[in-house]
């Protein structure tokens, strides 16, 4: 008679993750394959159920939208807005990391070691307006 190892919990993980994978499928796979579906097509409006895809022509519609001078309006205000919200919030959130910091503590992290911005010193903090000497951080051990 042949006789069972155990009871393997293997089998929740897989339904532990399945509701992540429904929802991701239906709100975002489906929506963006369906979109780049449409994408090479001459779909023209929401009522419209007939569509034919672009044989002849099928990067027609991306050429269209890419010439349109609204589009590139558009797209220079995004690019604007972007440098405008990224640059502050890059020098405020290292700024505000620098100052919660202890630079004491840099030494005893592996992040430190591992993703250091300034290749040279690996010891230091990665931002210049730390004036913490050398001598002052512990060796690594």
């Amino acid at each position: 008679m042949k006789q069972r190892k155990g009871f393997s919990y293997a089998r929740y993980g897989y339904l532990f993750s399945l509701p992540f994978i429904v929802a991701f499928c239906v709100f975002s796979l489906y929506p963006t394959i369906y979109t780049a579906l449409l994408g090479f097509t001459d779909c023209k409006g929401l009522g419209n159920t007939t569509w034919h895809f672009l044989t002849d022509e099928p990067f027609k519609n991306f050429v269209s939208v890419l010439q349109n001078p609204s589009f590139i309006k558009s797209l220079g205000n995004t690019v604007k807005l972007w440098i405008m919200n990224f640059i502050p919030q890059i020098t405020l959130a290292l700024l505000l990391t620098a100052w919660f910091t202890p630079a004491t503590s840099w030494p005893d992290r592996a992040s430190s070691r591992s993703f250091s911005i300034c290749p040279t010193s690996s010891r230091r903090p990665p931002w210049p307006f730390c004036s913490t000497p050398s001598s002052a951080i512990p060796p690594v051990r």
